[in-house]
């Protein structure tokens, strides 16, 4: 689960990474509240202005050539509003490495369960069960517990 999970994942955040440097995404709701995703990050921002002005609910799609932008972006302006966004490298990264965890994990379970050795490959077809590698000496692999 978290290995195929972690992968649609990453594969949307990096499409979503990818794709704001070209096209970016505006969605706004009452209270002068915005979040956007260009440039590489996504962003939250107020205005911090009590005008009256009721904004609806909506969005809103902007194409151009947003460069690139890498950096924390964590501006509070008291009275007048903050602005906060984290670049989408972040999240990707926090994503990428525990599903290379378990797609690694689940290759090494998937080679004891074909019958190699968890150390180093070796095929163990044809050992007793429970002896040792010839190769490199590790102990028997034991059976996968399943829950």
């Amino acid at each position: 689960m978290v290995k195929w999970g972690g992968a649609v994942a990453l594969a949307l955040l990096v499409v979503a990474w990818v794709g704001s440097r070209w096209v970016g995404v505006v969605v706004w709701k009452r209270d002068g509240l915005l979040f956007s995703c260009e440039a590489g990050r996504l962003c939250a921002c107020a205005d911090g202005t009590d005008d009256g002005v009721a904004w609806n609910l909506g969005w809103g799609v902007d194409v151009g050539s947003f460069p690139f932008r890498w950096r924390l972006d964590w501006i509070d302006e008291g009275l007048h509003g903050y602005r906060k966004a984290i670049p989408l490298w972040i999240p990707v990264l926090v994503v990428v490495l525990p599903t290379c965890a378990a797609w690694r994990l689940d290759a090494v379970a998937r080679r004891v369960r074909m019958g190699f050795c968890s150390k180093c490959d070796y095929s163990r077809a044809g050992l007793p069960l429970g002896s040792v590698c010839p190769e490199c000496g590790a102990a028997a692999n034991q059976p996968p517990v399943r829950a």
